[in-house]
């Protein structure tokens, strides 16, 4: 899918399956575009699309709970230390701005089914979306100091960070 439905010109601006989009946001694609929040919600939902692509992919392909968890833990970091700047900018949007607050609780009601549907593929236990919210609240939330640099301006071993997540997911399939 090419963005010229976004765009004033055709660009080389391309969205690919198992890939977020790499200079969707670039200089010249911002000052033409008239509605840039509009943009902004566009390339939010295809980064959440891919990322969640990405992540079904691992559910299929995974030979243990271990091995998933540790492809999950990878995917996750990989995704919010590459994409950590539009991340921030959403949330702080979210606290500011109605429609993107609207936009932002419609993709992550949409994550939750999806996380129930990767259960169910699993066989494993239905849980509560409650339950998985918390879950991928607190995850979510660990990704982002992880990719943002938090955890090593604590001083804290990025190494034992991913082991102890990878712990942590593996129990979350069980």
């Amino acid at each position: 899918m090419r963005c010229d439905h976004l765009c004033a010109r055709p660009c080389r601006n391309r969205f690919k399956p198992n890939r977020p989009p790499g200079r969707l946001l670039d200089r010249y694609f911002l000052q033409t575009l008239k509605d840039k929040e509009e943009a902004f919600l566009e390339v939010y939902e295809v980064w959440v699309s891919s990322e969640w692509t990405a992540i079904s992919a691992a559910v299929e392909s995974a030979i243990s709970n271990e091995d998933l968890a540790r492809r999950l833990v990878t995917l996750s970091i990989a995704y919010h230390s590459r994409w950590k700047g539009l991340r921030a900018s959403l949330l702080e949007l979210v606290y500011t701005d109605l429609a993107v607050k609207r936009f932002y609780c419609a993709q992550r009601n949409r994550q939750l089914d999806i996380i129930a549907e990767l259960r169910a593929k699993r066989g494993l236990q239905p849980r509560s979306r409650e339950q998985d919210a918390i879950r991928l609240f607190t995850t979510e939330r660990a990704y982002d100091a992880i990719g943002r640099g938090e955890t090593k301006d604590l001083g804290l071993d990025r190494k034992t960070l991913i082991e102890e997540m990878v712990k942590n997911v593996e129990a979350m399939l069980l």
